[in-house]
């Protein structure tokens, strides 16, 4: 059930994915995954649920705990045993157990020797960011996030980290509730009961008694990349250095768990978000940076439909694309699977090619696990055939569990008949070491896929959706009909989520024991991230959206990630930041343009904000000429481009040239809001002595922000002065009085 359960960070590729992301599968006992909970009482199930009238009802009259509903979709908990009763209730209309998601973050390379010069490009200002908003003191001015809340679904946060405090030390936390941790939940939050995990709020948090920690690291750096402010810092270097995109917002937070998490307790988590954002009056947007390869990849799953009933107006969804991707565009050239092949019954076959390795002592389940889905009116059959000769064939509705001297082979051939979500049939597959079989042998297992009754066409598409092998050596890969598509994961594949891919911004750093490092493996700055998941979906829905930097990211560090003891070439020389990469990464950049877009008008809707990022995004040498583009969607996140587009008249308003954002001014910044883009801007006193001058980068596309000081850095006197925005074709001049406490 898991596709992908592990470390993502340092250690190695996730556990085996077991072919068992349906109840029924859960039920025939091929393998135990993350939809299992063991009890006292005996062995739960975690699913997700498609009720009718009256569906929730049979689900509690066979033990069923219910926890959040969106639209026709609950999570339900439920006794094992109780499984084949329920799926037999008239208004149980479909079920699935809560798969496993990973951190959008592939295995990483070590660094290798630096080059002459080590560039460190700010992922904030290849977004642009940096245009919309300008940091005056220890605030930051202009369109930065405020009002909006950003929600983060991960693992955790270290609440202590000064990236995610106020100026006067408290936190910008407004909720976090962590479902790993003992306690009664945060309860009754909207149409939900969430009666497990323990929530806090900033009394708690201020107070440290919030027992939320970040062991993985994960969720700490991605909420750094979205919201951190920058202020923290150590060894005596300066700080804001690793601002996120939206420095302003406030936060509200789900630990999910620490390596591993379910869908089910995403919905949950994302449910809870969205409800208390709404009970504030405020719009929100929330960051999955998780991601899995599970599923036919087009949109129909119960976790796709739920996530797409809980988004609306004011209410966004952004996740990473997944890292699965084989671009295959770096120095040295590295081979990210293949993982994607499709082919038609009877045509020539496949091979799943599983490199060699030592098998880690003690783990278990280690394997690959595969999925092939193909049209529910044809009857196909599967022949695995090992590399030591040992072959199963399985036809449509059979399954399989043979152990070899080469490993066991599991199999469902669409058991239970077409799936519910689509009417298609999946085979789901796995080479493992279950039972008493050893781990499964090195080398080309071939796969052959053949006609038993073709009413469609026969034709078919096939994953790799998840490995354990040593954590060392190269991912196993496909040959034969591969190619480089069909790979956005779940959830970034639902119809109404926004899609990120990456693009690479930087290769070197300054670690922390002050000497530089370069990661290992470089594409050209600019160029595609070696495993950014491509799409489009096999509907032709085309994802990922836009790409953002997520090759390296350096952000905010967790004191509690114990990855980084065995990985401190990682940790930034100012021993608070650390790189990471992957569409983990490039997804909070999104999210924190969606806040901007949001603190501009918080009505809007997923769809609308999709037209504002792709309708804006930026193109280069790069991205090809035609768009959409598999891999690079519409292109590259543009943050400034996109707030222009949805507020044309700049922050001045409709039939004004130039605004103020207070007069007198008793702040400690003055936002200069204009129709269009000046020439240069100016403050001068009242006798024509320059006080401040902007020009350039300095001067924002829908604003600039001056900080009351002078060219020279210096706070200026109480009084006052002559504002000057020179355009092409007109000169507007307005008094300003500083008045100040």
């Amino acid at each position: 059930m898991s596709r992908g359960a592990g470390a993502p960070v340092a250690g190695g590729p996730p556990a085996a994915a077991l072919p068992d992301n349906r109840v029924r599968a859960v039920s025939s006992g091929i393998g135990a995954g993350a939809a299992l909970e063991i009890r006292a009482a005996g062995t739960w199930v975690r699913t997700l649920v498609l009720v009718a009238p009256g569906g929730e009802a049979a689900l509690r009259r066979h033990g069923a705990e219910i926890g959040a509903r969106v639209g026709d979709i609950v999570t339900a908990r439920l006794p094992l045993d109780a499984v084949p009763a329920v799926l037999g209730e008239g208004a149980v209309r479909r079920m699935e157990a809560a798969a496993a998601l990973i951190p959008s973050t592939p295995d990483l390379g070590r660094a290798a020797a630096p080059p002459a010069a080590v560039r460190n490009d700010s992922a904030v200002s290849d977004a642009r960011f940096d245009a919309l908003r300008r940091r005056v003191g220890d605030r930051w001015e202009g369109l930065a996030g405020q009002g909006v809340i950003i929600g983060v679904y991960d693992s955790g946060l270290d609440l202590d980290h000064e990236d995610f405090l106020r100026p006067d030390g408290a936190t910008r936390v407004l909720y976090a509730w962590d479902q790993t941790a003992e306690g009664d939940g945060p309860g009754a939050v909207g149409s939900a009961t969430l009666d497990y995990g323990a929530e806090c709020t900033p009394p708690l948090i201020d107070g440290d008694g919030c027992p939320m920690r970040d062991a993985n690291g994960h969720g700490t750096h991605v909420t750094g990349t979205a919201a951190g402010d920058g202020s923290a810092t150590g060894r005596g270097l300066p700080a804001y250095r690793f601002p996120g995109g939206a420095p302003r917002a406030d936060l509200i937070v789900v630990k999910g768990g620490d390596f591993s998490f379910t869908t089910d307790r995403l919905v949950d988590g994302v449910a809870y978000i969205f409800e208390r954002a709404a009970a504030l009056g405020r719009p929100a947007v929330v960051n999955v940076s998780l991601s899995s390869a599970q599923g036919p990849h087009d949109g129909t799953t119960l976790l796709e439909r739920a996530l797409d009933a809980l988004v609306g107006p004011g209410r966004i969804l952004v996740s990473g694309s997944g890292n699965t991707g084989d671009h295959r565009n770096t120095f040295p050239p590295v081979a990210n699977g293949p993982n994607h092949a499709a082919g038609v019954a009877g045509g020539p076959g496949h091979a799943v090619v599983i490199p060699p390795y030592t098998p880690v002592e003690g783990a278990a389940p280690l394997g690959v696990s595969l999925e092939l889905w193909y049209d529910g009116a044809d009857s196909l059959a599967l022949t695995i055939r090992s590399p030591g000769g040992h072959a199963v064939t399985v036809p449509t509705g059979d399954s399989a569990l043979v152990e070899t001297p080469d490993g066991a082979i599991a199999v469902l051939n669409a058991v239970d008949g077409p799936d519910p979500g689509n009417g298609d049939h999946a085979i789901l597959l796995a080479l493992a070491n279950y039972g008493g079989a050893p781990p499964p042998s090195p080398g080309r297992w071939a796969l052959e896929v053949s006609p038993r009754a073709v009413h469609a066409d026969g034709a078919y598409h096939l994953w790799i959706t998840g490995f354990a092998l040593d954590g060392r050596g190269p991912p196993p890969g496909l040959e034969g009909g591969a190619s480089n598509r069909f790979l956005v994961g779940v959830p970034a594949s639902a119809d109404r989520v926004l899609a990120a891919g990456a693009h690479v911004t930087k290769h070197a750093w300054i670690a922390v024991d002050g000497e530089p490092e370069v990661f290992a493996l470089r594409e050209d700055l600019g160029d595609i991230a070696f495993f950014s998941s491509p799409g489009p979906r096999t509907d032709g829905v085309q994802k990922p959206d836009v790409t953002a930097p997520g090759k390296v990211l350096i952000s905010a560090l967790s004191r509690d990630a114990t990855l980084f003891d065995r990985a401190q070439w990682l940790i930034e020389e100012d021993s608070v930041h650390v790189g990471l990469f992957g569409t983990s990464m490039a997804a909070p950049q999104l999210a924190a343009a969606v806040a901007i877009l949001l603190q501009i008008q918080p009505d809007l809707t997923p769809e609308a904000v999709r037209d504002l990022i792709t309708l804006s995004a930026a193109t280069d040498a790069f991205v090809p000429l035609q768009l959409p583009h598999p891999v690079w969607g519409a292109g590259k996140l543009d943050a400034a481009a996109a707030a222009r587009r949805l507020r044309p008249e700049g922050l001045a308003g409709t039939g004004q040239d130039v605004s103020l954002s207070a007069n007198p001014v008793r702040g400690d910044a003055l936002v200069i809001g204009y129709a269009r883009v000046p020439r240069s801007v100016a403050v001068y006193t009242l006798v024509a002595e320059r006080v401040k001058g902007f020009r350039g980068a300095e001067i924002g596309p829908l604003g600039t922000i001056w900080g009351l000081d002078t060219d020279a850095g210096a706070p200026v006197a109480n009084g006052a002065y002559v504002l000057v925005v020179e355009f092409e074709d007109r000169r507007v001049l307005r008094k300003i009085l500083v008045a100040r406490p």
